[in-house]
């Protein structure tokens, strides 16, 4: 059984926090949430959290240096291996987490743009969070994750580390695949 850190990369809404949450809860990783983070400084009231606020609000990513910031402080706080997700976002992002610490394993949850829509307006019935209630913004952030984030997906997959799961499938479905994945992969 794989035992070091992963990094899930999808689409939003793709499944990442479903598949982190399980994968925390049956085998002990330390899961590390940008997004999560992010809220609770957006919260904050703090110079930092304004500008968070507004970024997000407006469906945009973080800036690099600022993101590279906040999960240079969170990874040392971990003493199991981890989970990323939501970083890295970027080829920059990605290049950073090589200089701070071992990634042997990212998956990639393959996802269609209608899925992706339909799964993030669904979301936003209940979350409550202003960036999944736009159909305009959701649109934005597809488009961002093409143009800056899939770019990742040659990054990982030059390194050897990169695997493809089917996002499309059923939550029971996913995290089955990636235990058979996480039993081979070495």
């Amino acid at each position: 059984m794989y035992k070091g850190n992963i990094i899930l990369i999808s689409p939003p809404g793709g499944g990442k926090g479903t598949l982190a949450k399980q994968l925390k809860d049956k085998w002990g990783y330390t899961l590390i949430t940008t997004g999560e983070i992010l809220r609770v400084e957006k919260n904050s009231d703090s110079k930092i959290g304004k500008q968070i606020k507004n970024l997000i609000g407006k469906g945009n990513l973080v800036p690099d240096e600022l993101i590279n910031h906040i999960i240079q402080k969170e990874i040392p706080k971990t003493t199991e291996p981890f989970i990323l997700d939501g970083f890295p976002r970027t080829v920059p992002q990605g290049e950073f987490l090589d200089k701070i610490t071992d990634v042997g394993l990212v998956i990639y949850l393959e996802v269609t743009d209608k899925t992706i829509q339909e799964r993030i307006l669904e979301r936003g019935k209940t979350s409550g969070r202003e960036d999944d209630l736009s159909v305009d913004i959701i649109q934005r952030r597809i488009k961002q994750f093409k143009e800056e984030t899939f770019p990742l997906i040659n990054f990982y997959k030059a390194k050897k580390v990169l695997t493809y799961v089917d996002g499309e499938a059923s939550i029971e479905e996913v995290f089955e695949m990636v235990e058979n994945i996480l039993r081979i992969w070495s």
